[in-house]
């Protein structure tokens, strides 16, 4: 058999195995140096996926489960009073990259990458009456210090970068626990 044979071989038990691609932030492992085939670690697993959101509120802190490992946990900004995030047992609705906001009273769209939205670079919608939603989100770069302060109208706040970890590990209907 060519070397060439025994390498095809090898990408072709790495696809029966690991299924379908997932995009990974790896070093590569292996090169198999075949022109036009995709290399074996874009068909690793990536991260294990969150299989419960818990958020304290009094504590302001977010916490994802994958059963009993914690695998993140990071500050949250909170409903200030008169605009407290809802409590209770919820489920991922929507994820959004790049959000754009709409004012609640106004009714104006901030597209995103502007300065002034103040969802920063991702959202994850967990609770709707229909009109409003309440999720999690960034921040933009003036609002970062209310990061751990009771401080929104009913959303999560979250850094950026803690958001974007978050993103890549909830999917829709994850559960979400909100507690006081």
């Amino acid at each position: 058999m060519s070397r060439v044979n025994v390498k095809l071989l090898g990408v072709c038990a790495a696809l029966a195995l690991c299924g379908a691609p997932l995009a990974v932030h790896a070093e590569p492992i292996l090169s198999l140096g075949l022109p036009g085939l995709p290399q074996p670690e874009s068909y690793l697993p990536g991260p294990p996926l969150a299989n419960r959101i818990e958020l304290s509120l009094s504590q302001r802190r977010v916490t994802l489960y994958q059963d009993d490992q914690r695998l993140g946990q990071y500050p949250v900004g909170v409903g200030r009073p008169g605009w407290e995030t809802p409590v209770g047992q919820f489920a991922v609705k929507t994820k959004i990259v790049n959000p754009s906001w709409k004012h609640p009273f106004e009714g104006y769209v901030i597209p995103s990458g502007d300065p002034q939205n103040p969802l920063g670079n991702r959202w994850i919608g967990f609770w709707t009456d229909g009109d409003n939603w309440v999720g999690f989100h960034g921040t933009s770069s003036s609002m970062r210090a209310s990061v751990g302060t009771a401080a929104s109208h009913g959303c999560v706040r979250m850094l950026d970068e803690h958001i974007e970890k978050m993103f890549e590990l909830v999917s829709v209907g994850t559960p979400v626990i909100v507690t006081p």
